[in-house]
């Protein structure tokens, strides 16, 4: 009998020690990060500095020997720290809008590989809102000027803002520029065609002259052009390059001219101002601009062009972190005359300018 309860005794000594090794043996790897709050979102390029620990059952906490990262999906990066048992690694966020999973675990001193944490990270788009102002200096050439250079003031302000909407990044930008240069002439009135930069190319010239030189003369007196540009679009690859569609109208001060209206195809590259330096650019073409000018006599005609402009520059973050940003660059606006237009025209620039983002 007293050997039958030593013998229970012993038994329950064996498993009582046996729980208490199992139980300091249980780990478990925690996720310090942000507050203790395990889902966020960051935006596309934000690395996010991770960090986990080790806790045993009796709250101590552990000195592990490794830690080891994984993602359930590629598209990201994670990179932990060059000494295996600090726990630390950073998260890198692609540039597609996902949500990960960061699963850690820890192998303890004990060797034990200790129940995992996961840490989900939803990587958001990285927008851009941002205005601009440029101030322009190049040349003009059409039936009104031989190539004069563009006066003060000659510029551009436009707004750009990127969104999402049903999970796609799309852009709205919207700019409105002015240029002015002068019209020269040689005298007060002139008979035309002459070789006098004041004889001009009217409206629908086939009408007015012999072979299309229908002209008249017109005194030295300064341009103005109004031009306003709205386009949208989706994007196509990163990064930050869109495709869409503009809508560009433009009016002169001078001989009749009137609006020129025009829908367009688009390519935009925006810039990307979370980098000190980015390249910038964009192409629009309009198979067809046209509007409702007024001949020497009054009558009013249609007139159309074939329409391009090009924009190729790059901005400078001047303070990284801050909003302000240069830019610079080149750009030509460019109109092939079609239907009873009275010449092509040219407006070649030179820009520069000062942005801040939102």
């Amino acid at each position: 009998m007293i050997a039958r309860a030593a013998g229970m005794l012993f038994v329950a000594l064996v498993v009582l020690v046996a729980s208490q090794r199992a139980a300091q043996a249980e780990c478990r790897t925690f996720i310090d990060n942000r507050a203790g709050r395990l889902a966020y979102v960051v935006r596309q390029k934000e690395p996010v500095p991770l960090f986990a620990y080790v806790g045993l059952p009796d709250g101590r906490d552990d000195n592990p020997q490794d830690f080891s990262w994984t993602l359930d999906q590629p598209g990201a990066v994670v990179v932990k720290d060059v000494r295996p048992s600090t726990g630390r690694a950073t998260f890198y966020p692609g540039l597609q809008r996902k949500l990960y999973r960061v699963t850690v675990t820890a192998i303890s001193s004990a060797g034990e590989h200790c129940t995992p944490a996961t840490l989900q990270i939803a990587v958001d788009l990285d927008y851009e809102q941002f205005i601009v102002v440029d101030q322009w200096t190049g040349s003009a050439h059409d039936e009104l000027t031989p190539g004069t250079p563009l006066r003060s003031p000659s510029g551009e302000i436009r707004l750009t803002m990127e969104f999402s909407q049903l999970s796609l990044p799309m852009y709205v930008s919207a700019g409105a520029s002015r240029l002015t240069y002068a019209h020269p002439a040689n005298a007060a009135s002139g008979a035309c065609p002459a070789p006098d930069p004041g004889c001009v190319t009217v409206v629908a010239p086939n009408v007015y002259g012999p072979r299309g030189l229908g002209q008249q003369y017109l005194t030295a007196r300064g341009v103005a052009e109004s031009v306003v540009d709205v386009r949208f679009g989706l994007k196509a690859i990163d990064p930050r390059i869109y495709l869409g569609i503009g809508r560009m109208n433009r009016t002169w001060n001078a001989l009749g001219h009137g609006n020129l209206r025009g829908t367009a195809f688009v390519i935009d590259k925006l810039p990307d101002l979370d980098q000190r330096i980015t390249l910038l650019g964009s192409f629009a073409y309009a198979p067809s601009a046209s509007g409702v000018w007024i001949g020497p006599d009054g009558r009013r005609f249609d007139v159309s062009y074939t329409y391009a402009r090009y924009r190729i520059g790059g901005a400078y973050v001047l303070i990284a972190g801050r909003p302000w940003f240069l830019e610079g660059g080149v750009a030509e606006d460019r109109g092939s005359a079609r239907g009873n237009a009275p010449a092509d025209f040219t407006r070649s620039e030179t820009f520069i300018g000062l942005g801040a983002r939102f």
